[in-house]
């Protein structure tokens, strides 16, 4: 039996339910982990968190990560793999790898690929240059690239963020739909333009959200693919374009087939993984991610160790190696597919037996609880309790203010007073 050697310590930037899953699988093979991010970063909270730096939310978390990696002389923490969790810490990566590379061991990756590879719209063109399906979008800088589409494209359509942090962080979504009309689609791109930000509109791809499917894989310096992994959703929240709230493992060797093609075309290296919307006998692409996933709980319990895998390989060891992994396992986070399935019911669309028995017929892995580490779940419900004890006080004083005629209540201001944006954070 090989005997692998897990004396390099591990630190992980930022990032949620990922995050959290290598923490817990790393650390209980005696690997030193230390994690930095927001409070809502889970793994502040795991019990195979070795030590924990958290950034305040009053400061900075780019100016915050450069202080601690970058400038100090003497660096405790000089040695460590840097895995980046998120894109905020993708970006840092990518932007200050020369440094880092000097005192820390880093990802392999193309840095002009990966920072391409966060512009949404350069992700499309990449994918036709591959000959991978993408779906049809029109470039467009303001009101009037908007209405100059008026009568040539078909609803529904989606306002993309060309860069989805800045986005995230001024609008609260990913993304915006358009279904009853232009005037909508006119509205959402206005809401866009008047916070500065770079959009697209880009074809609805027609299907369910169980038409979703990725691939996984950490492709060498050298070619070698570590691994090949793919799963599929069956629901999100909110329906039709949140965060997961079920998925799947199921292997597909046509989505890893599309996900290799666009990989080599493109001379992809590092961890990457590809969403694909099936459209009839299409494979369309979605988006691709540079990092681990928030649904790396799954894959991990399924049989598919990849973070051991990627650990193994940045320190120069042996690989290991897997035959295969569980099938039809759910990754199930509770309170978004609750809200999932009540949205589905309302659109006469999923009865409760039907879901419940569907979701007791397999079996279950969730994506913070865990018995033996408690404390990251326990952070999440809190995180959810807070932004609904904020919607039911924002609807009491909304009431009153509409009694004595003030209609600019400082709360509820958003269309889901936090809520929704709570559960998308704890559920992608």
């Amino acid at each position: 039996m090989t005997k692998f050697d897990t004396s390099t310590p591990v630190l992980l930037l930022a990032g949620q339910e990922n995050t959290l899953s290598i923490t817990r699988n790393l650390g209980r093979r005696g690997i030193d982990v230390r994690v930095s991010g927001k409070k809502s970063c889970w793994a502040l909270y795991s019990r195979y968190c070795k030590k924990s730096y958290l950034v305040a939310d009053d400061i900075d978390i780019l100016d915050y990560w450069h202080n601690l990696l970058i400038t100090p002389e003497n660096n405790p923490l000089k040695g460590h793999i840097i895995l980046a969790c998120n894109d905020d810490a993708l970006e840092f990566v990518i932007a200050n790898r020369e440094a880092l590379e000097e005192l820390y061991t880093l990802e392999e990756f193309d840095r002009d690929l990966n920072i391409a590879l966060l512009d949404k719209q350069t992700t499309i063109d990449l994918a036709q240059k591959a000959d991978v399906p993408a779906p049809k979008y029109w470039p467009v800088q303001s009101m009037e690239d908007i209405d100059a589409l008026e009568g040539e494209l078909e609803l529904p359509v989606v306002i993309k963020p060309i860069n989805s942090v800045a986005f995230r962080r001024k609008i609260g979504a990913k993304l915006l739909i358009a279904e009853e009309s232009f005037d909508e689609l006119r509205a959402h791109a206005a809401r866009a333009f008047e916070h500065e930000l770079e959009v697209m509109v880009v074809e609805l791809i027609p299907g369910g959200d169980d038409q979703l499917c990725s691939y996984f894989t950490y492709i060498t310096p050298s070619g070698d693919y570590l691994f090949d992994y793919t799963k599929s959703v069956i629901r999100r929240y909110p329906v039709g374009y949140g965060g997961g709230s079920c998925h799947i493992t199921k292997w597909q060797p046509d989505v890893m087939e599309m996900g290799r093609r666009f990989f080599e075309s493109t001379g992809f290296r590092g961890m990457g993984n590809i969403e694909f919307k099936r459209d009839g006998d299409l494979l369309k692409i979605i988006e691709v991610n540079t990092r681990f996933a928030g649904s790396h709980e799954l894959i991990t319990t399924s049989g598919a160790p990849i973070d051991w895998i990627v650990y193994c390989h940045l320190t120069g060891q042996e690989i290991p190696t897997y035959d295969t992994y569980d099938q039809g396992r759910y990754l199930w986070a509770p309170i978004a597919d609750t809200l999932s399935f009540l949205q589905l019911r309302s659109q006469g669309k999923l009865t409760f037996s039907a879901w419940m028995g569907d979701i007791l017929a397999h079996k279950i892995t969730f994506p913070t609880f865990r018995i033996t580490d408690p404390q990251p779940a326990i952070r999440v419900f809190m995180s959810i309790a807070g932004k609904f004890r904020t919607r039911i006080l924002g609807k009491v004083f909304r009431k009153r203010g509409s009694k004595n005629g003030d209609k600019n209540s400082k709360y509820g201001q958003g269309p889901s007073d936090g809520i929704q944006d709570a559960i998308m954070r704890t559920s992608k």
